[in-house]
């Protein structure tokens, strides 16, 4: 056996035994992290109806707007009205919330437990066994909120508004078993997803931001990053695991190689 077989031979074994350890200690780090925060079904579910029911109580959606499409949004809830101005007119008369859909929706959001159809979510939380929201968000621009930035006078006109993320504002009305409508508003975060959100802004990984994206334009929403996840937690025994990967395969090609010369006749 030449040096270099010899040589490709044991960092082939050793990047085996690297690699079945850092394996294993991937595996229990996922499953230690899964253990530790178990992850549920979030259904989000946008309704497009006009007139619905919820908490024995009818709910109802009209509006009141001009031929230009400003106005109110008019909401009721059993005794209760909420009166929304509009905050992207659409001058097109079209049917319904459609109208609206740019910036207003109404969203059921509920919260079941691991590996839950939506069928079973939906008879759980009609018998009270898991969180059942419905909601109304709406999309604020505000172009106020960075007026003056950088020594520039933006522009006017909700056009230029609604394509600036930092210029949004979500405003959040839940509809509550008691009859009453808990309203609620949070800012577009304004932080990177590693630093820690800002009082009065969107959290990632809350039903408020899930419920957000329901009205965010989908060329100017942002990606949905998946960073808290297993391997985000378990990424030193991913990286050995691919470094003992990588390695391996070197170790056999060159092995290949060497073989391959050892078998040629001599000339």
């Amino acid at each position: 056996m030449t040096r270099t077989r010899q040589i490709a031979a044991a960092c082939t074994l050793v990047s085996a035994v690297a690699l079945i350890a850092s394996a294993v200690a991937l595996a229990r780090g996922i499953a230690q992290f899964n253990t530790d925060n178990p992850t549920g079904i979030n259904y989000t579910l946008p309704l497009l109806a006009e007139s619905l029911r919820f908490h024995g109580r009818d709910i109802r959606v009209t509006d009141d707007v001009d031929d230009r499409g400003r106005g109110v949004v008019v909401v009721t809830y059993g005794d209760r009205v909420l009166k929304l101005p509009v905050r992207i007119p659409q001058p097109n008369p079209l049917p319904g919330l459609a109208r609206h859909a740019d910036w207003f929706t109404i969203v059921r959001f509920i919260e079941a437990p691991p590996r839950t159809s939506l069928e079973r979510a939906q008879e759980m939380a009609m018998g009270g066994e898991i969180a059942d929201r419905l909601v109304i968000v709406e999309r604020i621009p505000r172009l106020e909120a960075n007026e003056g930035a950088l020594g520039l006078e933006p522009q006017e006109g909700w056009g230029w508004q609604n394509v600036q993320r930092k210029n949004w504002f979500f405003g959040f009305h839940e509809f509550k078993p008691d009859g009453s409508i808990e309203s609620t508003e949070l800012r577009f975060p304004t932080t990177r997803r590693q630093q820690a959100p800002l009082e009065g802004e969107l959290r990632y990984g809350t039903w408020q931001y899930d419920v957000a994206f329901q009205v965010m334009p989908k060329g100017a929403a942002p990606r949905q990053d998946f960073t808290e996840g297993a391997l985000v937690h378990a990424q030193r025994p991913f990286a050995a695991a691919s470094l003992s990967l990588m390695a391996l395969l070197a170790s056999l090609a060159v092995a290949s190689a060497a073989n391959g010369k050892r078998s040629q006749p001599a000339a």
